[in-house]
């Protein structure tokens, strides 16, 4: 713990209040405060030198805390300030955790005070930034009035903005035309405005380097059926019916 502490902002209580629970874990690390390998504690300095973070103080629980961590995508873990009289301070830490000193910290040694290093998580899609998608065997996917389908003249590679949460689940965004990917009567169309209308996807990867994608909450599978001759649906029931196989090609990088 450092003498440096932030006043809690709006945007972080409505954070706490708003934001989706993510599937964040933590390695307790013991009691004390948390040190880098630059500064002690949180001590952003002027010049935009010393370790980066801020503090939430008060903060009603070590979950309270964990959460606020695993919804900043820059969190590295935090350290739980408890001291034993009902009043906690939850600092966030965005510089890499070095070790827990049993000098810093508070001298109640309450609860569950101290450093708690935040587990990485690791998703399929966490590095995909921007990609084309491409079924198996088959062209990339485009946008048609809205509706994703397979290019049938593989004219050209369509991109779209991929963003993946804390749970491995993916929203995206087509280039072509600026819309978010929503499915609408079992149809994949990129025609909402805002990433909050979009439809969560489940993505799997499968062992020859393809991946399957599943609509988070109907729990179809995603892919190219006898429906159509071109259209991108999510209406399959299994996860291995035909040609729901998807290539991905990164064009950058998050």
């Amino acid at each position: 713990m450092s003498a440096y502490i932030n006043k809690t902002v709006l945007f972080l209580v409505i954070a706490l209040l708003s934001a989706p629970v993510m599937a964040v874990d933590f390695d307790y690390k013991g009691f004390g405060g948390w040190r880098t390998y630059a500064q002690d504690g949180v001590t952003p300095l002027p010049d935009g030198s010393g370790d980066r973070g801020f503090a939430i103080d008060p903060v009603a629980s070590l979950a309270d805390c964990k959460y606020a961590c695993g919804n900043d995508p820059m969190c590295q873990g935090v350290e739980f300030v408890d001291f034993g009289d009902g009043h906690n301070i939850c600092e966030i830490h965005y510089d890499k955790f070095a070790k827990c000193d049993v000098a810093g910290g508070t001298t109640t040694r309450a609860g569950w005070d101290g450093c708690w290093v935040r587990k990485a998580t690791t998703c399929p899609s966490q590095h995909w930034g921007k990609v084309t998608f491409s079924l198996k065997d088959k062209s990339p996917v485009r946008v048609d009035n809205g509706y994703l389908e397979i290019d049938p003249l593989n004219s050209s590679s369509p991109v779209f903005e991929v963003y993946t949460d804390a749970d491995c689940r993916i929203r995206f965004k087509s280039e072509e035309n600026g819309m978010y990917v929503k499915t609408v009567g079992g149809h994949l169309k990129a025609e909402v405005s805002y990433l909050n209308d979009a439809t969560y996807y489940d993505v799997a990867e499968n062992a020859d380097t393809t991946y399957s994608m599943q609509d988070s909450d109907s729990k179809y599978w995603v892919g190219f059926t006898t429906l159509s001759d071109v259209s991108i649906y999510a209406i399959e029931p299994t996860k291995n019916a035909a040609d729901n196989d998807f290539i991905v090609k990164i064009i950058e990088w998050k």
